[in-house]
């Protein structure tokens, strides 16, 4: 699976700039955190959706790279409205756009005061980074909570705020998968689990948005069926290692010297073999959870529900034996 930031493209007043950003090792490991546990779904660092933009004035962050952990209160400020996000589904591309707008109109939270202010009190300071996250952070101590998952260093470029002019960042980011796609349920026409919004409910449907998360492991002779299934916690284990999601002991023997003996009802001598065939395909299976907020108590938590629906994905064997099976999770 790959993950790429398509553009970003930032306007403010009547002038453009277009850039594409880095996105973060934590990123990666949201996607992979998020499909093997049906409770990640409502955690707020496995949320793959980047609904807040933060800015950082004036001083640069200097050499940014992939695995620095940067956090909210690393940026001055962070407009506390959520981006519009618009998403795009096919078999093997998930495309997303996140806008993010302000103006007078808006307010944004400042880090270092913990108040709220109009963003016209930043006009005239240069922004030197972008950053962008599923969480403003704006209840005190949470800020540091949860690491940034995309950044961009404008430290280069003369971009200021300016009094008057609207301010608005479009962002696109494309996750694709080599994998084989198989659904008998027509409302989903993507992998769920590299969905930042799931899969959304229809107009006038009564489903809530979708999401996947992964149950089981398996072989077949054709990509849409799986003829021998593992369960992820009782046949096989799945763990992360940084941006790896590792199924093991994954076991698939090989079958071209292994004899099998027929029915004897079908031929008329016991000396008769053939050979078993092989497994052609992996296939990994998606169940569809949705979620609801019910009372408990004083609380209102989450309600995980199965719908019984499921997805597979598939992708043809290359190794046979005992040993791990690795999907890695990589920017485009």
């Amino acid at each position: 699976m790959k993950i790429k930031n398509d553009f970003i493209n930032i306007k403010i007043g009547k002038k453009q700039y277009n850039f594409k950003n880095l996105i973060l090792d934590e990123y990666l490991s949201r996607i992979i955190k998020r499909q093997i546990d049906v409770q990640n779904l409502t955690k707020v660092n496995c949320d793959i959706q980047l609904k807040y933009l933060l800015i950082k004035f004036d001083t640069p962050f200097g050499i940014i790279n992939s695995s620095m952990d940067l956090h909210n209160q690393n940026f001055d400020i962070c407009l506390i409205h959520e981006a519009i996000c618009e998403q795009e589904l096919s078999a093997n591309t998930v495309s997303i756009k996140y806008t993010y707008t302000a103006d007078s109109r808006f307010l944004v939270y400042n880090y270092a005061t913990g108040e709220y202010s109009n963003i016209n009190n930043y006009n005239g300071r240069k922004i030197t980074a972008i950053g962008f996250n599923s969480w403003n952070g704006n209840d005190e101590g949470w800020q540091n909570q949860w690491p940034v998952c995309a950044v961009l260093d404008t430290s280069n470029y003369n971009l200021y705020l300016q009094e008057n002019e609207f301010f608005t960042v479009v962002r696109k980011d494309i996750i694709t998968t080599d994998a084989d796609f198989y659904t008998e349920w027509s409302i989903v026409k993507a992998p769920a689990h590299l969905c930042p919004k799931g899969i959304e409910k229809t107009s006038g449907s009564y489903f809530n948005d979708n999401y996947g998360i992964l149950k089981s492991v398996g072989f077949g002779y054709y990509k849409d069926e799986m003829i021998e299934e593992l369960l992820i916690g009782t046949d096989i284990d799945v763990t992360q290692n940084n941006n790896e999601l590792i199924l093991q002991p994954l076991i698939n023997p090989i079958f071209n010297n292994s004899l099998e003996y027929l029915n004897n009802n079908l031929f008329p001598s016991n000396k008769l073999f053939t050979k078993k065939e092989n497994y052609k395909f992996i296939l990994l299976k998606y169940e569809l959870y949705q979620i609801e907020y019910v009372q408990s108590g004083d609380d209102i938590v989450p309600s995980y529900i199965d719908t019984g629906e499921f997805y597979l994905q598939s992708l043809p064997i290359n190794e046979y034996g005992t040993g791990n099976f690795k999907i890695k999770y990589e920017r485009g």
